[in-house]
């Protein structure tokens, strides 16, 4: 089964969103990722929050635990095979251990979107304090077969991980990737883990609405709509802007009268 057929059996069943929204600020890379019809994977060990893909995984075992583990690890170290006593104190382990996850996560790239598209505080840093975007994907058909989608779970705790027994919540790598600390649960995230980094090209009709921030400039916004006209069907996309709410402090996102700037 195509990773495409997974994810829609999922979305069916409410497992996952069937549309996901990317923050952006207005710059040349918005630009060239419209025109070019790319969402980026970034490297995760380089995200800001300290915590994010760089927690440290136990690494406790019995002596068979500790055998197994050296005889098939990439740092397997037959000379220390015989001195399993050994490995249980053994610092250098432990840290060479954390060394290799960090390595192997390392080795994947996270595209990170959000089940929110009016959520002030995200506008406010990912979206240059309202003067960005936001850009809403099909789900479905933003995947191919590099990529698998999860929701962030948030907790206070690190996740439950065993380096050696490969016991846990989760495997490696959705343990550390998809695993954040209770202060961003307001983000409401979707990632989407890559084997690959950098430009990964997706469908333009995965590009389901545009929506400008409420102090996003007129002259950007053309230019942002210059760009929609040229490579997408207008047709198929939703136009919208966010506006700040009379009544509350919220954002209300509304139909944007496009068609006068295009003539």
């Amino acid at each position: 089964m195509k990773k495409k057929e997974v994810v829609q059996i999922g979305v069916n069943l409410g497992k996952f969103p069937p549309f996901v929204c990317r923050y952006s600020k207005f710059d040349n890379n918005l630009k060239s990722s419209l025109l070019d019809s790319y969402l980026w994977f970034s490297d995760p060990i380089n995200f800001n929050d300290p915590f994010d893909c760089n927690i440290d995984i136990d690494a406790s075992g019995s002596k068979e635990d500790f055998k197994k583990w050296m005889t098939e690890s990439s740092l397997n170290d037959t000379s220390k095979i015989d001195k399993i006593d050994n490995l249980v104190e053994d610092k250098s382990l432990y840290r060479r251990i954390n060394l290799e996850t960090k390595r192997i996560v390392s080795e994947y790239g996270i595209c990170c979107f959000s089940l929110l598209n009016d959520s002030i505080q995200m506008w406010s840093y990912y979206a240059g304090g309202h003067t960005g975007i936001c850009l809403c994907y099909d789900l479905v058909q933003i995947m191919d077969e590099r990529m698998t989608p999860f929701k962030v779970v948030y907790q206070n705790q690190y996740p439950k991980f065993n380096y050696v027994t490969k016991k846990g919540d989760n495997d490696l790598v959705i343990t550390i990737m998809g695993v954040k600390g209770n202060d961003w649960k307001h983000e409401r995230e979707i990632r989407i883990v890559s084997n690959y980094q950098g430009k990964n090209i997706v469908a333009r009709s995965s590009l389901k609405s545009v929506i400008f921030g409420c102090k996003m400039k007129e002259k950007e916004r053309i230019q942002i709509l210059n760009i929609l006209q040229e490579k997408y069907d207008l047709s198929t996309l939703t136009i919208a802007e966010a506006i700040t709410s009379k009544r509350s402090f919220k954002l209300d996102i509304n139909f944007y009268d496009y068609k006068s700037f295009l003539e």
